[in-house]
């Protein structure tokens, strides 16, 4: 791109039928991040069923057509997480999961991989992980782009050992979201940018964890910062910083909101959006367009390496797709 920045969202093999690889708006993009690859317990990577192999394969050919673009294959995620203790602790399974992760992604002429662990949670599975990823690029080779997708909780994250992974590691994506749910006392935000502390409404932000990160020796150009397309919904609330009965198992997709009947807020203090529904007393907190422009400011005023969005499926089509809307604001 232009402007420099990594433009990037992760695209998983189940949008398939509702959103093919062929709606990407691809001219926009740098990186596609295709989820979800499989991890057995001895270390193999593999497709985790007969539906990976057609978007694998019409993703390799997109590449074709744009020269900027560049697929990786992200292994782990939410599903398939289950076996990464057990293989990054081993120095044989290590070998075979960065054997045949490098199979799987030349098999479709990929760039290189994701790491997908939720979550390491223990200094000794953040200093397997890095040996895990230190195997990896050697059998990638030293032009394969490595990242790994990490987490905002405080306690969690220092469980990672930056010091070994920022050899190896190109970019951090950074998953800036979930901030706030059923744990929570009051409704609140999210993915916001910044705290607001009177507001009962923030309970962590984006800048407080990236200047944690940081502090702790990640350079800014390696981080991609997350925007969720999704929405987080409190049910039974009178809005933002205020008590709610419970929280939806839902999380609708950003190409559905806002919802017939709930009216667009944003808070600059907070740097947060969401809709509000009177008659239902519903709160959604998400990333509306707005929002996805002041994240794009916020990278760029903070130096940081680009963004991604999760997922692709979930984006609008046209006017309003967040992957446009943050390469224009770029």
């Amino acid at each position: 791109m232009p402007s420099g920045k990594e433009v990037a969202a992760y695209y998983a093999s189940w949008s398939q039928w509702s959103w093919p690889v062929s709606k990407l708006p691809a001219d926009k993009l740098t990186l596609v991040l295709y989820a979800f690859a499989d991890v057995g317990t001895d270390g193999k990577v593999k497709a985790p069923n007969n539906d990976f192999d057609k978007p694998a394969r019409e993703l390799s050919e997109l590449k074709k057509k744009h020269s900027q673009l560049k697929v990786i294959l992200s292994i782990g995620g939410d599903a398939y997480s289950a076996n990464f203790r057990v293989v990054v602790g081993d120095a044989n399974k290590r070998k075979t999961f960065a054997q045949t992760a490098t199979e799987l992604a030349q098999k479709y002429s990929f760039d290189g991989i994701d790491v997908n662990w939720e979550f390491p949670m223990s200094v000794e599975d953040g200093k397997n992980l890095t040996l895990l990823l230190k195997v990896s690029q050697g059998k990638l080779g030293a032009e394969a782009i490595i990242t790994a997708a990490t987490t905002p909780n405080e306690q969690w994250y220092e469980y990672l050992d930056f010091t070994g992974m920022n050899d190896v590691v190109v970019f951090y994506n950074l998953m800036a979201y979930n901030f706030a749910g059923s744990w929570n006392k009051t409704a609140g935000h999210a993915s916001n940018l910044h705290e607001d502390s009177g507001s009962g409404a923030t309970f962590l932000s984006v800048d407080r964890v990236v200047q944690n990160y940081k502090g702790k020796g990640v350079g800014a150009s390696k981080i991609l910062l997350g925007i969720p397309l999704y929405g987080v919904v409190f049910e039974g609330t009178d809005g933002p910083g205020k008590p709610f009965t419970r929280v939806s198992t839902d999380h609708p997709s950003y190409k559905d909101l806002p919802k017939r009947g709930a009216r667009e807020d944003y808070s600059d203090k907070a740097g947060a959006s969401w809709s509000y529904d009177t008659s239902k007393r519903e709160m959604i907190s998400y990333d509306t367009s707005k929002e996805v422009e002041e994240k794009c400011k916020y990278v760029k005023d903070n130096g940081l390496g680009g963004g991604f969005s999760w997922d692709a499926g979930k984006d609008k089509q046209g006017e309003g797709n967040a992957v446009v809307i943050f390469a224009k604001a770029l």
